[in-house]
């Protein structure tokens, strides 16, 4: 008996993982979030299933996970520590909006966590294992502390990461792709 190829071969989509890591504090939260829809659709456009993975920190996780939310992407969140610790982080204005977020995660991950900051470095880590591509809004700047954006960044670049990073210029946004950087 021979197995001859089906003359209509069904192809799978191929999944691609967009994840994301950023500052807290913004200068212009609108620009960035521009910044980050228009990428978003450019890799929309490839024909690929699109997932997004990341936490819901306040600032610039937050403005992704609503771009991603609102572009119909399925997003899975990253806690780095159970909830009941993680809102202690947060004001009560800024958790009701993180709660708000959760609530159109395709998938919320809670992990283990160890304990601040480390807690935050793992999550970081894990996004970008994860993911194809990383997103960063950052400001070029070394990390201002364990799990920082920097370091998550030269994380995905031993990792071999196409890294996507959205920097804050004078009221605008600059795109710089430090896939090459090293």
């Amino acid at each position: 008996m021979s197995i001859t190829p089906a003359t209509n071969e069904r192809r799978f989509s191929k999944v691609h993982v967009v994840g994301f890591t950023g500052h807290r504090h913004l200068k212009n939260s609108e620009a960035v979030a521009a910044a980050l829809r228009t990428e978003l659709e450019v890799i929309r456009q490839k024909g690929v299933e699109l997932v997004a993975i990341s936490s819901v920190a306040i600032g610039a996780d937050s403005i992704f996970a609503n771009e991603v939310i609102k572009a119909g992407i399925k997003w899975i969140a990253l806690l780095p520590m159970p909830k009941e610790i993680f809102r202690e982080d947060f004001s009560a204005e800024d958790w009701a909006n993180a709660e708000r977020l959760l609530a159109h995660a395709a998938q919320v991950r809670v992990l283990p966590g160890k304990g601040r900051p480390q807690s935050y470095l793992d999550c970081g880590k894990t996004t970008a294992t994860e993911s194809d591509d990383l997103f960063a809004v950052w400001d070029g700047d070394p990390a201002r502390g364990l799990g920082g954006t920097g370091e998550i960044i030269a994380y995905a670049q031993t990792l071999g990461r196409k890294i996507t990073c959205f920097r804050e210029k004078e009221g605008r946004v600059e795109k710089v792709d430090l896939s090459r950087v090293r």
